[in-house]
């Protein structure tokens, strides 16, 4: 899947979220960045929140 974000050269936020891509509900740390008011993974520039059951935990903003 293609996306049209541009990726920083430096992640934003860490993140504890919810990764329910297999409906198992996976809990993981992710390093990500913000556009428009949306996550999206730093290394893949795919949405945080994409599956039904995604939810983000906690975030801590990187300085």
């Amino acid at each position: 899947m293609s996306y049209t974000v541009t990726t920083p050269e430096q992640p934003t936020h860490a993140l504890n979220h919810v990764d329910n891509w297999d409906g198992e509900g996976d809990i993981l740390f992710s390093f990500a960045f913000m556009v428009d008011d949306d996550y999206y993974h730093f290394e893949s520039g795919s949405p945080v929140l994409e599956y039904q059951g995604d939810v983000i935990i906690n975030v801590w903003e990187l300085k």
